[in-house]
C-alpha cells in the first residue's frame, strides 16, 4: 500500500516538473521586444490596423507622435505620424501611415470631439479610401483632390486638414522625401485635371504619360520657342489621337505684359483642337497678339516643337 502511494506521489511530483518545464520553455521563446516598443495597445491596435503585415512598432526616438512600422528582421517597412486638423467639434488627431516611399497606406482617426454621426460619415471607406496612394507631393485638400462628405463638411475638412499635417510631419522629419516644386508637373495636372496619374515618360524626356486608372487618356510634352526676350517653355496637352487639349506656359524670358496676353485664353484656345496636321503659326491658322506678336511666335512655335515630341510616343 506504501508503495503504491509513494508511487502516486513520485508521477505527480514528475508531472508538475514536466509542466514547469514546459511553462519555462514556452516563456523563453517568446522574444523580447525590440527598444523604444509602441506599449499603448489603443495605438497599437491603430497601427496594426494600417500595417497588417508589420511585426512590430517603434515609437520614434526624435519626434513626437511619430511611429515606425517594422518587419520581423527589425527592417523599416513603413512610418505613420499623427496630425492635426481643425474639425467642426474642435481639433482632431489623424494617425496617418505612409510606406517607405511616402504614400499613403491608410489613416485613422485617433481623437475628436465631433457629433457621432459625422465621424461615421468620414470613418466611412468611401470617404477614407480617397487619400490611399496620396503622398506630400499631391495637394491632400478637400474639393481639390478629396471629396467631401455632404452633411459632415466641417469634419471632413479636419480629417483632410489632418492627414496633410501628418504628411508634412513627416517630410520635415526625413521620413520620407519632402514635396518639391515642380512647375512641369503643376501645368500637367492643370492641363489634366480629370486625371489620376501622371508620370514622365519612361524614354522620351519631356514627354509626361497622363491616365484615369490604368488607361492611357493622354500626354503632355514640353517645347521650347523663340519668345521676345528668349527661350520659352510651354506644355502641350494631347489626347492618344494626338489633338490638342491644352497648352501653358512653363517659363519664358518676356516681358510679364506680354506674357499675359499669350496666357489668355483668348490665344490660348486657338490651338485646342489643333494637330501634327495643322499649320500652328501665327498669321497661318493662329491669330497673333497685337503688341506681343514675338511672344505669341514663341508660343506657337513652342506648342510645334512639343507637338512634335509627343508624336514619337505616339507612334
Amino acid at each position: 500500500m506504501m508503495n503504491r502511494i509513494l508511487s502516486a506521489i513520485t508521477v505527480v511530483v514528475v508531472l508538475v516538473i514536466a509542466a514547469g518545464a514546459v511553462l519555462v520553455a514556452d516563456a523563453g521563446m517568446v522574444p523580447d521586444r525590440p527598444e523604444g516598443a509602441v506599449e499603448d495597445d489603443a495605438m497599437l491596435e491603430l497601427l496594426d490596423e494600417i500595417f497588417p503585415d508589420a511585426a512590430d512598432f517603434l515609437r520614434d526616438p526624435d519626434v513626437d507622435d511619430m511611429f515606425i512600422a517594422v518587419d520581423a528582421d527589425g527592417e523599416h517597412v513603413g512610418y505613420a505620424a499623427i496630425g492635426v486638423g481643425d474639425g467642426y467639434g474642435g481639433d482632431m488627431l489623424v494617425l496617418a501611415g505612409v510606406d517607405r516611399d511616402g504614400v499613403v497606406v491608410d489613416t485613422r482617426l485617433v481623437e475628436h470631439s465631433e457629433t457621432a454621426g459625422f465621424v461615421d460619415d468620414i470613418e466611412d471607406p468611401a470617404f477614407r479610401d480617397q487619400f490611399l496612394g496620396k503622398s506630400a507631393d499631391d495637394p491632400v485638400q478637400l474639393d481639390d483632390d478629396i471629396d467631401g462628405v455632404s452633411g459632415a463638411t466641417g469634419s471632413a475638412t479636419g480629417y483632410t486638414q489632418a492627414v496633410r499635417n501628418a504628411l508634412d510631419r513627416l517630410a520635415d522629419a526625413d521620413r520620407v522625401d519632402a514635396p518639391e516644386d515642380d512647375p512641369m508637373m503643376e501645368t500637367a495636372w492643370e492641363l489634366f485635371p480629370d486625371a489620376t496619374d501622371i508620370e514622365a515618360h519612361d524614354s522620351v524626356d519631356g514627354v509626361f504619360v497622363v491616365r484615369d486608372g490604368e488607361t492611357t487618356i493622354g500626354y503632355a510634352a514640353a517645347g521650347i520657342g523663340d519668345g521676345y526676350g528668349g527661350d520659352m517653355e510651354v506644355l502641350v496637352g494631347l489626347d492618344t489621337d494626338g489633338v490638342i487639349v491644352g497648352a501653358k506656359i512653363v517659363s519664358h524670358q518676356d516681358t510679364a505684359g506680354f506674357v499675359d496676353d499669350v496666357q489668355d485664353p483668348a490665344f490660348r484656345e486657338q490651338f485646342v483642337g489643333k494637330s501634327a496636321a495643322d499649320e500652328l503659326r501665327i498669321d497661318e491658322d493662329i491669330d497673333g497678339v497685337s503688341g506681343a506678336t514675338l511672344s505669341a511666335v514663341g508660343f506657337a512655335e513652342a506648342v510645334r516643337d512639343a507637338v512634335g515630341l509627343a508624336a514619337e510616343v505616339q507612334e
